[in-house]
């Protein structure tokens, strides 16, 4: 097993964005931390002005927080706001 720091820094700046992340355009993602054993990841999402979210499903519990953009998830009715904060829990549908 490899031991890990129980805290470190990483230059977020330098981790590059994968591009029209899980086949959806206009969607950008950026891997922050990953535990895989633990199932815990963090990530940095940005998405194109006036991007929709098709229905999905998440592996675990989300705790978004929304810096700039205004958009819509289709499966939900609820806007996202700037300065929004999100938590879903895994046992919730879209």
């Amino acid at each position: 097993m490899i031991a890990m720091p129980e805290a470190f820094h990483t230059a977020t700046d330098d981790l590059p964005f994968a591009d029209d992340w899980a086949n959806t355009p206009g969607v950008r993602l950026k891997l922050l931390m990953a535990d895989i054993e633990g199932a815990r990841f963090a990530v940095r999402i940005r998405f194109a002005p006036g991007i929709l979210l098709p229905p999905h499903k998440h592996t675990g519990e989300v705790h978004a927080f929304t810096r700039a953009r205004a958009g819509q998830e289709a499966a939900r009715d609820v806007p996202d706001r700037r300065f929004d904060a999100l938590f879903e829990d895994l046992t919730e549908e879209p």
